[in-house]
């Protein structure tokens, strides 16, 4: 379980736990056309959103999701979620950065979020999907060799375990550094 004041600096970034005070960060990111294309669609309203968070808090408070907010230099650049924890898995998913991060800090990001995942669960496969048309994310994902396990008209589902994560987090992170 993480704890409620969970602060994480790693790779330049700072990640802590979304707070209602993110509401319009979120809404600002959630509602851009372009950097939500291949997301769910979230409600635009910042009262919405706050009120989505208090409810969010209550899960959160029983371990069941986490959210997570990533910093450049105390500004809010991304956001990227924990859920659906299962007994063999758990399930990564939200993830959105700002235009203006920093070249690499999404992918970053990414990273972060699943070795928080998986040093909660680290025997646990790492579940996610991603939507067909994105084919940046997929050229991304694929760096891992995460299992295609199903999919639909419109996603790829994939499973990863913690040992290709690690193993190809290693390589991904010399590339990112050099």
């Amino acid at each position: 379980m993480i704890e409620k004041e969970f602060v994480l600096k790693k790779y330049g970034l700072t990640t802590r736990l979304v707070t209602e005070k993110d509401a319009e960060f979120i809404v600002k990111l959630r509602s851009d056309e372009k950097l939500s294309l291949f997301l769910n669609k979230t409600n635009s309203n910042i009262d919405e959103q706050e009120k989505w968070i208090k409810q969010y808090k209550i899960r959160e408070s029983r371990g069941e999701e986490y959210y997570f907010v990533f910093l450049n230099e105390d500004l809010p650049i991304g956001l990227c979620r924990l859920y659906k924890f299962e007994p063999l898995s758990f399930t990564i998913g939200s993830w959105i950065f700002s235009s203006d991060a920093p070249k690499g800090t999404a992918l970053l990001g990414d990273i972060i979020t699943r070795e928080i995942g998986f040093d909660l669960f680290p025997q646990k496969k790492l579940k996610f999907d991603v939507r067909k048309g994105n084919r940046n994310v997929l050229k991304y994902q694929h760096m891992f060799k995460p299992k295609v396990v199903d999919e639909d008209a419109e996603n790829f589902y994939f499973e990863l375990h913690k040992v290709d994560f690690e193993k190809y987090k290693v390589k991904f992170l010399r590339m990112l550094t050099n």
